[in-house]
C-alpha cells in the first residue's frame, strides 16, 4: 500500500509539473520519477536520550524535470528551478503557491565560501589528531562536490555484484548501479548537475563515471555533514513532456517580510532614472550648506554624492575646492578624523563621536549611520553595523556603495542570498558603480571556476 501511494503521489506531480512547464521551447522534455529514503545518523557524541538528536527516517518521491537551460526538482511540497539562462533560482513552496527569486551565484556562492571554511576548520582538527575528523578533505569535497585545489585526496573505486562503489579510505562516498535506463545523450551532463545540486557527489567520483551513459538505477550517497545521511535515489520512471516552457502562472512572489528585502523595494524599476534626480539634489544640498557655512553638512552631502555615484572626479573637485572651509570647521574636522580607525579603541571611540555629529546634523546626518554602520562592522558587531546602514539606506535607497558595504556584510556572515539581493538591486541601478565592479568579476570566476554547476 505505501509504494501504490508513492506511486500515485509520483503521477500527480508529474501532472503538476506538466502544466508547469512553459519555457525554453524543445521537442520533448525527460521528466524522471525517483524515490528518495533518507536516513540520518546524529554526530559523534550526541546523546539522543537526552534529547540532543535522534537518528531520522523518511521516504518520499522525487520529480526532476531537464530544460537545458533550467531544471526542476520537485518534492516534500517544494518546486526548486534553476534557471541557468538568467542565472536565477526561484524555490516555489507550494502550499501558500510563492515563490521566491535569488541570484543563483548565491547558491555557489555559498558552497564556495561554505567549503573553504570547512577545509580550514578540518585542517584544525586534523592537527589535533582526532580519531575522528568530521571534516575531513575528501568528505567536505563530496559533500560540496566540490575540489580543493591544494588537497590531495584519492578516491578508491570497486566494483561488486554490477555496483561501482567509491570510497575514500575506509569511508564509502557513493553507490552507483551500473545498470541503466536510456536518457537522450544531449541530456547527461544535465543529469550529473542534478545530483551536484540535489546531493553532493565527489568531483573525482563524477570523473570516474563520465563514461556512464543513462541514469543508473539507484545511487547512494553517504554525506558527512555534523552527522552522516545515507541518501538512495532510485529510479522510478523517465517520461517526456511536449514543448513547453516553466511558467510561474498562478504563483505569487513571497512578500519581503524581512531585511533587506523591505528596504530594497524602495529600489523601483525606475531607480535608474531616480538615481540622477537624487544626486542633482544632493549637489543643491551641499552647493547651498557651504555657502551658509554649515561645513559638516555641506562634507556629508559631498560624501553621499560620491558613494551614490561611486565616482570621486567630482566630489573630490569639490572637496579640493572647500578644503580650507571644511578644515576651518571643528565637527567636519572631528568627522575626518574619525573616519578611518586604526584599532579596536579607536573605533569604539569613533563610535561615539559619530552618534554625537548625529546631534548637530541636519537632513544629510543619515550618512552618520553609514560611517558608524561600518565602524560597527570593523569591530565585529554585525547586527549593529546592518542596523545603521539600513537606517541610512531606508532614507536614501541610492547609496549604492552602501549597499555593497551591506552586502559584503551579508556575504561575511554566509548569508549570501541576502549579499545577492543588495549586489544585484545596487547594479540595476548603476553597474559601473566602481565599487561594484568587483562583484561582477567575482560572479565570471565562479563559472570560470565551477562550471559543471552552470
Amino acid at each position: 500500500m505505501r509504494a501504490q501511494r508513492i506511486q500515485r503521489t509520483v503521477w500527480l506531480l508529474i501532472v503538476s509539473i506538466a502544466f508547469a512547464l512553459k519555457a525554453f521551447p524543445l521537442a520533448a522534455h525527460p521528466v524522471l520519477t525517483f524515490t528518495v529514503t533518507s536516513h540520518k545518523e546524529p554526530p559523534v557524541g550526541a546523546k539522543p536520550e537526552r534529547g540532543e538528536v535522534k537518528p531520522t527516517d523518511k521516504t518520499f518521491p522525487l520529480v526532476v524535470t531537464f530544460g537545458h537551460r533550467y531544471l526542476i526538482t520537485e518534492a516534500e511540497g517544494a518546486r526548486t528551478i534553476y534557471d541557468f539562462e538568467r542565472l536565477r533560482v526561484l524555490r516555489v513552496t507550494l502550499a501558500s503557491a510563492s515563490f521566491t527569486d535569488d541570484s543563483l551565484y548565491s547558491d555557489i556562492g555559498f558552497r564556495a565560501l561554505e567549503f573553504q571554511n570547512r577545509i580550514m576548520l578540518g585542517s584544525a582538527l586534523q592537527a589535533g589528531k582526532l580519531a575522528v575528523n568530521p571534516m575531513e578533505p575528501a568528505l567536505m569535497e563530496h559533500l560540496f562536490s566540490l575540489s580543493n585545489p591544494k588537497g590531495t585526496s584519492t578516491i578508491e573505486q570497486r566494483r561488486s555484484g554490477g555496483m561501482r562503489e567509491f570510497f575514500s579510505g575506509e569511508h564509502k562516498l557513493m553507490r552507483v548501479s551500473e545498470k541503466t535506463r536510456d536518457l537522450p545523450a544531449a541530456y547527461q551532463a544535465e543529469y550529473w548537475r542534478f545530483l551536484r545540486y540535489y546531493a553532493g557527489g565527489h568531483p573525482q567520483i563524477y570523473a570516474a563515471l563520465k563514461s556512464l551513459n543513462g541514469v543508473p538505477q539507484n545511487v547512494t550517497f553517504v554525506l558527512t555533514n555534523m552527522g552522516t545521511e545515507t541518501r538512495e535515489i532510485a529510479l522510478n520512471s523517465i517520461a517526456t513532456v511536449a514543448d513547453a516552457p516553466y511558467s510561474l502562472e498562478g504563483l505569487v512572489r513571497a512578500p519581503p517580510d524581512t531585511e533587506p528585502r523591505s528596504t530594497l523595494q524602495q529600489l523601483g524599476e525606475d531607480a535608474a532614472a531616480k538615481l540622477g534626480a537624487r544626486m542633482d539634489a544632493t549637489m543643491k544640498v551641499r552647493d547651498s550648506a557651504i555657502a551658509q557655512g554649515q561645513a559638516l553638512e555641506a562634507m556629508l552631502a559631498n560624501m553621499a554624492i560620491l558613494i551614490m555615484s561611486g565616482d570621486g572626479a567630482g566630489p573630490g573637485a569639490w572637496l579640493a575646492q572647500h578644503r580650507e572651509a571644511i578644515q576651518g570647521n571643528e565637527s567636519a574636522r572631528s568627522l575626518s578624523a574619525n573616519l578611518e580607525p586604526r584599532d579596536a579603541a579607536g573605533a569604539q571611540k569613533a563610535v561615539q563621536v559619530l552618534a554625537e555629529l548625529h546631534q548637530q546634523s541636519g537632513g544629510m546626518g543619515y550618512m552618520l549611520d553609514v560611517f558608524a554602520g561600518n565602524t560597527f562592522l570593523s569591530l565585529r558587531d554585525g547586527k549593529s553595523g546592518a542596523e545603521h546602514l539600513l537606517a541610512a539606506l531606508k532614507v536614501n535607497p541610492y547609496l549604492l556603495g552602501a549597499w555593497s558595504d551591506l552586502a559584503g556584510h551579508y556575504y561575511q556572515s554566509y548569508e549570501t542570498d541576502k549579499a545577492w539581493a543588495c549586489w544585484d538591486a545596487a547594479r540595476r541601478v548603476n553597474p559601473q558603480h566602481s565599487m561594484l565592479r568587483r562583484i561582477t568579476e567575482m560572479e565570471r570566476q565562479l563559472r570560470t571556476t565551477f562550471p559543471e554547476f552552470f
